[in-house]
C-alpha cells in the first residue's frame, strides 16, 4: 500500500529507505494517509515490510524484542538495508505488521521471540495493546499482514 504524507514537508518518502544518507532530522514525525503518524529512523539491521520496531531515544530502529516495556514501537512499510535512514509508521489504518502464524482478526497479539521483529497470537514474549489484526491470517507461515494500530505499545513482559 502507497502512503503520501499530509503535510507541507519536501522530499518526504513514507515507507522506503532513503537509503545510508539522512535526508531529515532523526525524530522527525510527519502525518500520513490513511491517519498515519511517522518517525524518521535510523535502521540497526536489514528490515523489510511489516517488521515490528523498537524505536530508542536516539531514533535507532532495532527488532522488536522483550525489553520493550514502555519504549516507542513502530513498523516498517518498506525495505531498508542495516545503517539506511527513512520514515517508518507508528500508527495508522491498514499499515502492515509481520505475523509469524495463524492469527485471528480481533485477537489478543503478543510480540515474538526477542529480537525477531514480529507478532503472534499465542501467548510470548510480551504482551501488546494498540494493534488490532483487520483480517484472519489461516497459514501458518511468516507474513505482513494488515493491522490498525493506535498507540502501540508492550503492556506486560510474559514468560
Amino acid at each position: 500500500m502507497a502512503f503520501f504524507q499530509t503535510g507541507s514537508a519536501i522530499g518526504v518518502n513514507l515507507g522506503n529507505s532513503d537509503g545510508a544518507t539522512a535526508k531529515f532530522t532523526l525524530g522527525t514525525r510527519v502525518s500520513g494517509s490513511n491517519d498515519t503518524e511517522w518517525v524518521y529512523v535510523r535502521a540497526n539491521v536489514a528490515l523489510t515490510t511489516g517488521h515490528v520496531l523498537k524505536v530508542n531515544t536516539a531514533f535507532s530502529a532495532a527488532l522488536s524484542n522483550g525489553s520493550l516495556l514502555g519504549k516507542e514501537l513502530a513498523f516498517a512499510q518498506g525495505t531498508f538495508s542495516a545503517s539506511d535512514y527513512g520514515f517508518v509508521a507508528k500508527r495508522g489504518i491498514a499499515i502492515y505488521a509481520k505475523f509469524t502464524a495463524a492469527a485471528t482478526a480481533g485477537a489478543q497479539l503478543y510480540l515474538n521471540n526477542p529480537g525477531s521483529g514480529v507478532l503472534r497470537q499465542a501467548a510470548a514474549t510480551a504482551t501488546l495493546k494498540g494493534v488490532s489484526l483487520i483480517t484472519t491470517q489461516t497459514a501458518a507461515t511468516r507474513r505482513a499482514l494488515l493491522v490498525y494500530a493506535t498507540w502501540p505499545r508492550v503492556v506486560a513482559l510474559t514468560g
